[in-house]
């Protein structure tokens, strides 16, 4: 299973780049430091965008095994709360097809 997150812009508000590179920073630093109750398989930098909007969010996405989902998905949700996210993305192969799901962060 894969995540996918930034510190970009928290809640929808646009930042000066410098701003989005510093929290993304510290993102990478928290991501680098992840080991319980799972450490991650790999990470790496990613980005979302939408084309019809015109923007682009530098971010990071990180795996993990299946069987690890539920806890990695709390240290996820928590990178995401700690970084004014309103939402994360989540990856998993099922029945053929990767699937790709919204996951809402709770304020």
């Amino acid at each position: 299973v894969v995540f996918s997150l930034t510190a970009s812009d928290p809640m929808g508000r646009v930042m000066p780049p410098a701003q989005n590179r510093d929290a993304n920073q510290k993102l990478e630093e928290d991501i680098r430091a992840m080991r319980r109750p799972c450490t991650p398989r790999a990470w790496w930098r990613s980005f979302g965008f939408n084309a019809q909007e015109g923007w682009r969010e530098d971010g990071f996405s990180i795996a993990f095994a299946t069987e690890e989902r539920a806890y990695a998905l709390v240290q996820v949700m928590r990178l995401a709360e700690k970084y004014n996210q309103a939402a994360i993305y989540m990856y998993r192969y099922e029945e053929g097809a990767l699937m790709r799901h919204v996951l809402w962060v709770d304020p």
